[in-house]
């Protein structure tokens, strides 16, 4: 006796008990990913591609439960006839369906989608493994060890489009503002940039490209240079590019791009940037996403982002200390009226305090030469016992000195 297919084995049952572990195995598989990505700190894709995984596998149950009902229903119906007594052979999708009922059987589909998740979390491990030993396309710049923690970084002033000259310094002082928030890197100051330019005999006011970074990363012993472009598309979009560059060889050592579609996701696009390249570094993927985004931190918008920039650049040029600007004089005069009192009460308490201690620092130094004077006289330190009215002689004076804790005054005689 032939054995009966297992196309007639499993009836509708089985496929409604297939698409209900399908779905619990995908909401499961979701909220891991979900997890996975903000405690352990996986990439932003993994959370994507399990998704895209799982919604994959939906059409590959339903067309799998197609082929199985057609292929049942072909094998149960009784076979047409032709007017010449033979066999009406099988339409094309039953056809199909019965050469690929064997090939699609339920446990197959388990076995697969089983296979298919295994794979997805070998590729997860594969790219933390290699991220952290600094292997491969995935390696960081610490796990390299072209770059180590705590280093310090200068950031250049980015090239600006013709259109608009002063938004590359606008978008490097977003992008320096960003880093910062790091605590893999350190970002130099513009304090810094001010007396390195000093110490190179250049105007204060010496725009910061890549050559004249490269060379002050040089002199002052700076491992990498954060460099950078802001190029206008058409459409009114705007691609920002940012690179690490190393300071010795100018060999770039990693670069992202982002798109802005027009001025107003610029900052928004500056802060994808700024984050994906603190990954390419080697900080924590969980740090980088926990840290506030760059509107938080600095403004979002632009026009505020701009005047603070130009803010910044008065205040660490030449022009600046000698001669300070309305709205500078307007801020300091205010900051000095709102703190005087508070400064006016700190300066009395530390001038009590000063005293205080002058007295007590002068009462000892009294009290050890009046007891080194008694003890060279060879006299009894007792205190005599005087009358009311009696003039104190100098050893009870002396006496008196070392007995307090603040000098006293010579009597005067009557």
């Amino acid at each position: 006796m032939a054995a009966m297919p297992s196309v007639l084995l499993h009836g509708p049952t089985a496929f409604r008990r297939t698409l209900l572990v399908y779905v619990a195995s995908g909401i499961g598989v979701t909220v891991i990913a979900k997890a996975a990505t903000i405690v352990i700190g996986l990439p932003d894709w993994v959370f994507s591609t399990a998704i895209l995984l799982m919604l994959i596998g939906l059409p590959v149950i339903l067309f799998a439960g197609y082929v199985q009902a057609v292929a049942r229903r072909t094998l149960v119906a009784t076979p047409a006839l032709t007017p010449g007594g033979g066999v009406r052979p099988h339409g094309t999708l039953a056809t199909i369906a019965l050469k690929a009922s064997p090939h699609l059987s339920w446990k197959r589909m388990t076995r697969g989608g089983v296979l298919a998740l295994g794979a997805f979390v070998a590729l997860v491990l594969g790219f933390m493994v290699t991220r952290a030993l600094g292997i491969g396309p995935a390696a960081s710049l610490f796990a390299k060890g072209v770059i180590k923690e705590q280093d310090r970084v200068l950031v250049a002033d980015f090239a600006s489009p013709t259109t608009d000259t002063s938004l590359g310094g606008v978008v490097s002082e977003g992008v320096r503002s960003n880093l910062a928030q790091s605590r893999a890197i350190s970002i130099v100051r513009a304090s810094q940039v001010s007396a390195a330019l000093a110490r190179m005999q250049s105007p204060r006011t010496t725009r910061l490209d890549l050559a004249t970074a490269r060379e002050i990363a040089e002199r002052e012993g700076y491992r990498a240079v954060v460099d950078g472009t802001v190029t206008s598309v058409s459409g009114g979009q705007f691609i920002v590019t940012v690179r690490i560059v190393a300071a010795e060889t100018g060999d770039e050592l990693a670069s992202v791009r982002e798109v802005a579609r027009d001025a107003s996701g610029l900052i928004p696009a500056i802060d994808r940037a700024t984050k994906a390249l603190r990954g390419k570094l080697g900080e924590s993927l969980k740090t980088v996403r926990a840290a506030p985004s760059l509107a938080r931190v600095t403004t979002s918008s632009l026009a505020a982002l701009r005047k603070y920039t130009e803010g910044v650049r008065q205040t660490t040029s030449k022009r600046m200390f000698s001669r300070p600007s309305p709205l500078t004089r307007r801020r300091s005069s205010s900051i000095r009226r709102s703190r005087w009192p508070i400064d006016r009460r700190r300066s009395r308490t530390r001038m009590r305090a000063s005293t205080r201690s002058a007295r007590g620092s002068i009462a000892r130094r009294h009290s050890s030469t009046a007891i080194g004077c008694l003890k060279q006289s060879g006299r009894s330190s007792k205190p005599r016992t005087m009358t009311r009215g009696a003039t104190p002689t100098a050893r009870e004076r002396f006496r008196r000195i070392a007995e307090s804790s603040r000098p006293i005054r010579p009597t005067r005689r009557p």
